[in-house]
């Protein structure tokens, strides 16, 4: 290969990268769509992070984890811990009320349903419900009640 040789192929290569780059590149039109969405993504970020540190947000995100402390709490009440199967669909429940009391605090409602082996071996259905009370200005919750 000669130096000419090389160079057309450089020249070739480039002029290929050059073309794909620029049909590739994105129009001012489409730019301007994204910077648009990106700016709508942002806007409804904000929010959502607003809405997360009012009361009610506060409230809403409390719940994901009553429901994990609702789980532990009929494991820890099972007389075979290991053996709580709950479901993963039916029967199941959340509910949260706002100012439950005269302090602010809310009160949330979590419905749990699935089989726990009894003292004969046997598995039996059942349905909790968990009742926490919670203060979404000190984010403290105290139980209120488990019924299994």
């Amino acid at each position: 290969m000669t130096l000419t040789e090389f160079r057309d192929g450089v020249i070739g290569l480039s002029v290929f990268v050059a073309l794909v780059l620029w049909w590739a590149s994105p129009s001012e039109a489409e730019l301007a769509e994204q910077r648009q969405q990106e700016i709508v993504a942002a806007q409804k970020k904000a929010e959502r992070e607003a809405y997360l540190r009012t009361p009610e947000g506060k409230t809403e995100t409390f719940m994901s984890q009553a429901s994990t402390l609702c789980r532990q709490d009929i494991r820890a009440r099972a007389k075979y811990p290991s053996k709580v199967d709950f479901n993963w669909i039916d029967g199941n429940g959340k509910r949260y009320w706002m100012n439950f009391d005269s302090k602010g605090n809310s009160r949330i409602l979590i419905r749990k349903a699935g089989e726990m082996m009894n003292g004969f071996g046997n598995m039996i259905p059942f349905t909790a419900a968990c009742k926490y009370d919670y203060n979404p200005r000190t984010n403290k919750y105290s139980v209120v009640e488990i019924l299994i």
